[in-house]
């Protein structure tokens, strides 16, 4: 009898040994193919993470075939952020230090969270709300945790998880996700008819496993349903009987959750979008292995490529795509100096022609000043001054037409003298006594100037008070005498005028 007790001693103390994995397969994505990612945890006999593991601990395989690598790192030194969704209990039995205690253990993990992680909040009593969208602020998370009351009458748990899972499928895919419910277990809900299977079927359409600490100050039974769909779902559940249980609890979950394995890979020839594939996984530590079978479902991947049936590498078409970006750049480099040195060389030939202009201006400028000079210069030339009286002169202008008489009146002035030196009538003189004279372009006045810049009734030439006067008429570019514009003034001997195109001076005898 005592040989048969050690026995069964034995045999359960070996047995207990031997199993020290516990693998467990929480979801396969391969959203984003060929890559495919695998996320599972390992546990020891106490249900403790085991950790450190690398590639060589694992063995992946889908339907039988291995793939070329595998890469093999954790939440925690992958720096993948986590999307946490927190389901609380906040029901009519939670009122008091229930309450306060998991507020308190709350506060505390929201303090241990890493920065890249954010967490979002459902309450739930006779109904679930949302406290809190996901945010990594912390500050604003604890004011709202700190702002949870307990009430109601009934206990909606199936329901405040399904909203807290519904919710945490919007988040980035890139992202890890994963449910922690809070509460004793017991669903009481009238308005609305979830089940444990339901809460377990959603959670594992999307691959999230839901993790549960148990906590209550009455009947612990119901912990069952919450023990039943965190092992369903991959996550674990967590018994706590005490406040500090339950903040101990807090961060064993939380370091569970950091040691979650990402087995990254690449499965090839998976085509067909939907079409599901069978997978196994396999650790191994310590000389000892547990296995998980998982079903892959397929979006359309590419085939590898087959280097030995005369198929391009992806290296080669790498190395073609990298010479071809080489050649583009050297070829727009080119193209681009090119360009650069004829806008150059066109810049310089207009700002030659502009100076070859601005000089011939000049010169043309030069050359007009000169003629304008010496044509008066020469008008002045033949000028000759007499003294007389005005009948002699009178005889002397009657048949000298071609020359300019200056006179220094000794009395009223009789004649006025107007003589062209520049313009289209160069040279030619006018004759003005006192009766005066009418000047325009066309035929009728009295000095005809038939010019375009001329108007049809330009000036008038009138004698008052011993002295000649020149009024503007209906001139459309002006008269101008001494340079300035003018509508009537005295004439004086020696003004110069400007009609039109047409310049000189006057002179009084």
């Amino acid at each position: 009898m005592k040989q048969l007790i050690l026995i069964i001693l034995f045999a359960f103390t070996f047995n207990s040994f031997a199993q020290v994995l516990n693998l467990r397969h929480i979801k396969t994505n391969s959203s984003k193919p060929p890559v495919t990612v695998t996320a599972v945890q390992v546990f020891d006999n106490n249900n403790e993470p085991v950790t450190g593991l690398d590639a060589s601990g694992f063995r992946i395989s889908i339907d039988g075939m291995l793939p070329d690598t595998l890469q093999v790192a954790t939440y925690e030194k992958s720096g993948i952020g986590l999307d946490i969704m927190l389901c609380l209990d906040v029901s009519g039995s939670m009122t008091g230090a229930p309450l306060e205690t998991m507020k308190k253990s709350v506060l505390e993990f929201i303090e241990d969270m890493r920065s890249i992680d954010r967490l979002a909040i459902y309450s739930y009593a006779d109904d679930a709300v949302l406290v809190t969208d996901f945010s990594g602020e912390k500050e604003y998370l604890k004011r709202k945790v700190n702002g949870l009351t307990a009430g109601g009458t009934s206990t909606s748990l199936y329901y405040g998880i399904h909203k807290g899972i519904e919710h945490l499928k919007k988040s980035p895919e890139e992202k890890g996700k994963i449910v922690i419910v809070i509460g004793d277990g017991h669903n009481e809900s009238p308005a609305h008819s979830f089940t444990e299977e339901d809460i377990i079927g959603s959670a594992n359409q999307d691959g999230i496993p839901v993790f549960s600490l148990g906590y209550t100050r009455g009947n612990r039974a119901h912990f069952q349903s919450l023990e039943k769909i965190s092992g369903k779902t991959g996550g674990n559940f967590y018994d706590s009987p005490t406040d500090e249980e339950l903040r101990t609890q807090y961060e064993k979950l939380y370091k569970q959750v950091l040691n979650i394995y990402l087995l990254t890979y690449k499965a090839y020839g998976k085509e067909g979008a939907g079409v599901e594939h069978d997978g196994a996984v396999t650790v191994t530590y310590n000389g000892k292995q547990d296995s998980k079978n998982f079903t892959l479902i397929a979006s359309l991947t590419p085939k590898k490529t087959d280097d030995s049936s005369g198929g391009i590498s992806t290296t080669m078409i790498l190395i073609i795509i990298g010479s071809l970006i080489v050649i583009a750049v050297v070829l727009f480099l080119i193209s681009r100096k090119i360009t650069q040195k004829r806008e150059e060389e066109q810049a310089a030939k207009r700002e030659e022609l502009k100076r070859k202009h601005e000089e011939e201006m000049n010169r043309l400028r030069e050359e007009k000043a000169a003629l304008e000079k010496n044509a008066r210069e020469k008008a002045n030339q033949q000028a000759q001054t007499m003294v007389g009286s005005p009948e002699e002169m009178n005889a002397i202008l009657g048949g000298q037409d071609d020359k300019t008489f200056i006179m220094r009146p000794a009395g009223n002035a009789n004649i006025l003298r107007m003589a062209v030196q520049v313009g289209p009538l160069t040279g030619k003189s006018f004759n003005i006594r006192q009766s005066g004279a009418k000047i325009g372009r066309v035929d009728g006045n009295t000095v005809v100037l038939p010019e375009q810049t001329v108007s049809a009734q330009h000036a008038e030439i009138y004698y008052k008070g011993g002295a000649f006067y020149i009024k503007n008429l209906s001139a459309s570019n002006g008269t101008y005498v001494n340079g300035n514009l003018i509508t009537d003034i005295m004439l004086k001997h020696g003004d110069y005028f400007k009609i039109g195109k047409n310049e000189g001076q006057f002179s009084i005898y």
